[in-house]
């Protein structure tokens, strides 16, 4: 080794050697590292440095392998999930921090008509958005954005490229880099217009499905296959009448009383072998209160039914009451022809009893009160007599029996009469009698008003097993349109009632429905004629009236008579003082009868009580008669109907020839020509036949003695 050669100094040999690294997005790179030499020594702390580096570098590739791996999987992953975005129809998309849109995919063509290339780069989010409102959506997201809110559904409309309206479901959240700033948002919009729609709909639908039914008055059960309810609808849980867990998850035969649990399992088992069930109705007793339901069951599905329940509680009273009231409108109908039937009856049947009557009180005058047949005579007249009283009373039904109604007290009027309905009833029935207070006037016929008291007395007496008592009682009332609506044939207004009860054995309501009618009798054959009540249903009708009957068996029975009130004030009827009555006169009378035997007797009997007779037939020679005789005549006595010319007609045209003539109708029965409802107007003076002699004698003189100006025309 020359000499001249210095020492080695240890001096750093610099050498930049290539060295991979990762870049920053992942990627491989090359770096250059310093390799250093050391002079002296043998190069041993190169070689171990050396040695470190490799291994260093080694773990580097390593690492490089894992992160390359990680990468492609990365890439995987996000092809998939472009896959599945396009099969999901959702747009996936990106963008920075002020909202531009870096990336999205290619469903956003579907959806919004923009392609990808019109939007990354180009567009921000909030640009989608309809004009009206964008400011402030902008503004509001670009909060949210600085927040670094997530979003989560969030609902919003956005206008695709032809203008139209869609509306996108959005969740995303934000992209955070290294040094922790907010890089963007990513996320996912999902197209819900249809959605939405539909929804709109099924809730349109929905609620019209709720309006519908809580509309009807109707309570829905659901209820399974084994019947027990599963779920109901009520508009108002007060319309269930029990509470919902009193039936929830029970049985129907749980909850139901027995028969209407067996009927509505029995049509729930004809639903299911496919056939209609017919509707069943049932009553049940709801707060001491008797309601009706009408039930129906349909099938909902294989193993559902639904039982529709309406409270038919109203209707069916309401079909009672029309019930009721066509009964009672069959009765008034069948009363009214019954009673056409038996006026015409009575009316021919007067006719023969006047002639009978009439000859045999003449052949008593005639014959010696000792003479063997005076006592078959008085038979005969008490006979004819007692047959004259029913025709009164069938004419007193049909409200064709001549009345002369006067304004009463009814409680004065009642009270004359206690003494003899005691007298009537007898000593073994106690009569009660209660007058009301302050009673208004009525507007009745007397006898008619005593004749109905005694027959409702009888008939109590009667329904008596042998002591009892019956109630006589008057009070004023006010009849409503209620009342009336519920009683045909009544009329609203203010009311006397009269009432007439009884603690007898009663009746049942077909004996009611009856006991109206003529000759219907509860008595045995031979003691009585079943006219009685008729009698009292005549006279109430023909008194512009309205009787009722209430009566249950072994409770008794109340009749109630209700009359108007009269606005004239009542006179005491009994205090009246009449004309004195002469058995007889010398004044010339024209008669006029179309039935000849009953003319013949008449003119007999006047003849008999000294009056001057000029009679006929025909009421056209009776206008004859009275032109010869016009300044003797005083008197015209003239049947009501005939087949010329009805009794008023000629009474107002023998008028015209004497103008102080006097009339006095006759008839089997009032016609309407000379009374409305068999009330005689005032100043008509009229004899219901049969009468008898004496009869006759005081109608004639009192006529006579009246003065003409009471006598006016009977329009």
């Amino acid at each position: 080794m020359p000499t001249n050669m210095q020492p080695l100094i240890a001096m750093p040999i610099h050498r930049m050697a290539p060295f991979p690294r990762l870049t920053s997005d992942g990627q491989a790179g090359i770096v250059e590292f310093k390799q250093v030499v050391c002079a002296g020594g043998g190069g041993t702390g190169l070689n171990s440095e050396h040695a470190d580096i490799r291994r260093r570098i080694a773990e580097l590739e390593d690492r490089l392998g894992v992160l390359e791996t990680e990468n492609k999987r990365l890439l995987e992953v996000e092809s998939l999930l472009d896959s599945l975005a396009e099969l999901t129809r959702a747009i996936f998309w990106e963008t920075d921090a002020n909202g531009l849109i870096t990336k999205v995919n290619s469903v956003s063509t579907s959806v919004l008509g923009y392609s990808p290339e019109e939007i990354v780069g180009r567009m921000h989010f909030f640009e989608l958005h309809p004009e009206e409102g964008r400011e402030a959506f902008r503004t509001s997201a670009l909060e949210a954005y600085a927040r670094r809110d997530v979003f989560h559904n969030l609902v919003n409309p956005a206008v695709t490229r032809d203008g139209n309206e869609v509306l996108l479901l959005t969740n995303g959240v934000p992209v955070i880099g290294p040094d922790g700033a907010l890089i963007g948002y990513r996320g996912i919009d999902v197209d819900v217009t249809k959605q939405r729609d539909t929804e709109a709909k099924l809730r349109e639908s929905e609620a019209r499905n709720t309006a519908l039914l809580n509309a009807l008055p109707d309570i829905i059960f659901m209820l399974n296959g084994d019947g027990v309810f599963v779920d109901f609808h009520a508009s108002s849980e007060a319309r269930l009448l029990i509470p919902p867990d009193v039936f929830l998850g029970r049985s129907i035969r749980e909850v139901l009383p027995g028969e209407i649990a067996e009927n509505t399992i029995s049509r729930i088992e004809t639903v299911c072998r496919g056939r209609d069930a017919t509707p069943f109705r049932y009553e049940a007793n709801v707060a001491s209160e008797t309601r009706y339901f009408e039930s129906r069951i349909v099938a909902c599905s294989d193993d559902r039914f639904l039982s529709i329940v309406r409270d038919i509680t109203d209707l069916r009273r309401a079909e009672l009451e029309q019930e009721a009231l066509q009964a009672q409108l069959r009765q008034a109908h069948k009363m009214e022809s019954v009673g056409r039937l038996a006026g015409g009856v009575a009316h021919d049947f007067n006719n023969m009893l006047g002639v009978i009557i009439g000859h045999n009180e003449m052949a008593m005058e005639k014959t010696p009160p000792s003479s063997p047949v005076m006592a078959d005579l008085r038979e005969i007249q008490q006979s004819a007599e007692r047959s004259a009283e029913l025709t009164r009373q069938l004419l007193a039904f049909a409200r064709r029996q001549s009345v002369s109604p006067r304004v009463l007290d009814l409680n004065k009027a009642l009270d004359g009469m206690l003494n003899m309905l005691r007298r009537l009833i007898g000593e073994d029935i106690t009569l009660d009698w209660l007058p009301g207070k302050d009673l208004w006037p009525v507007l009745v016929d007397p006898p008619q008003m005593s004749q109905m008291l005694a027959n409702l007395c009888i008939n109590a007496r009667q329904a008596l097993p042998g002591t009892g008592r019956i109630t006589i009682a008057t009070d004023n009332i006010t009849l409503g349109p209620e009342f009336c609506a519920l009683k045909p044939g009544s009329r609203p207004g203010d009311h006397v009632k009269l009432s007439v009860s009884d603690n007898g054995c009663g009746m049942d309501r077909e004996t009611i429905a009856q006991v109206f009618e003529p000759f219907f009798t509860t008595r045995k054959q031979g003691q009585g004629t079943g006219l009685g009540l008729s009698t009292v249903y005549g006279i109430v009708k023909q008194s512009n009236g309205y009787i009722d009957v209430e009566s249950e068996p072994g409770l008794g029975t109340t009749f109630r008579v209700y009359f108007p009130r009269s606005t004239t004030p009542a006179v005491d009827f009994l205090d009246e003082e009449f004309m004195p009555m002469a058995p007889g006169g010398h004044e010339t009378i024209i008669l006029v009868e179309d039935e000849k035997s009953i003319l013949d007797m008449v003119a007999t009997m006047l003849a008999n009580l000294g009056y001057d007779v000029l009679s006929t037939s025909s009421p056209s020679e009776a206008v004859a008669i009275a032109r010869r005789h016009r300044e003797r005549i005083r008197l015209l006595i003239t049947d009501v109907v005939m087949p010329e010319l009805n009794g008023r007609d000629l009474a107002w045209n023998l008028k015209s020839i004497i103008p102080d003539l006097k009339c006095l109708f006759m008839s089997g029965y009032t016609s309407e020509v000379i009374a409305h409802q068999g009330v005689l107007e005032e100043g008509v003076h009229f004899i219901p036949k049969p009468f008898t002699s004496r009869g006759l004698a005081a109608s004639v003189r009192k006529a006579l003695n009246e003065p003409v100006a009471r006598q006016g025309r009977s329009e």
